[in-house]
């Protein structure tokens, strides 16, 4: 009798210690997959936020170098320079302007910080644009006097563009995506 229950006083530890490590090996494995699920949708809303930002500093270079263009035609190629320059910077600008804004807007529903380092140059673009546009009022009025207003506006179209890439790769340091559950 004394050897059936020492029999069975194991068989019960042995089962108990079964489930016990067979409950503790599910709950492992839960949570390692839990884990793995979280870091992979980290992973891919920084991503998606990487390639918000890639999106928007497409339509940010586009709208720079367009600038930038004019202001350098205006002051390399004065004499063949005309109003046909200005208009054509409007109507590239006015494709321009709203993709900008999408992407931007697209940015700032990924991360918040990002999308206010990147106003900031939004906000600089803008102005230049607004400064372009009063010196194409004043080039329909004075040829010589737009052509003046323009390439004065050379040197800050040409710094604005420079800043582009520290200021994007600024944008990104320490941008995060914002944790949605």
């Amino acid at each position: 009798m004394w050897k059936d229950n020492v029999t069975l006083i194991a068989a019960l530890i042995a089962a108990s210690t079964s489930t016990g490590n067979a409950v503790l090996s599910s709950r492992s494995a839960t949570s390692l997959e839990s884990k793995k699920w979280e870091q992979a949708r980290l992973d891919q809303a920084a991503a998606n936020l990487r390639l918000a930002v890639a999106d928007f500093a497409k339509e940010l270079a586009t709208a720079s170098e367009r600038a930038m263009w004019l202001t350098w035609t205006a002051e390399n190629d004065s004499e063949g320079w005309s109003e046909r320059e200005l208009r054509a910077y409007e109507e590239d600008i006015r494709v321009v302007m709203p993709k900008l804004f999408s992407a931007q807007t697209l940015v700032a529903a990924h991360d918040e910080q990002a999308y206010n380092k990147l106003t900031v140059l939004v906000q600089r673009l803008y102005n230049l644009d607004n400064r372009i546009g009063r010196a194409s009022l004043v080039f329909m009025r004075s040829r010589p006097e737009g052509l003046k207003a323009l390439q004065a506006l050379r040197k800050e179209t040409l710094d604005f563009d420079n800043s582009l890439p520290a200021e994007l790769v600024n944008t990104m340091t320490g941008a995060s995506p914002r944790h949605t559950q």
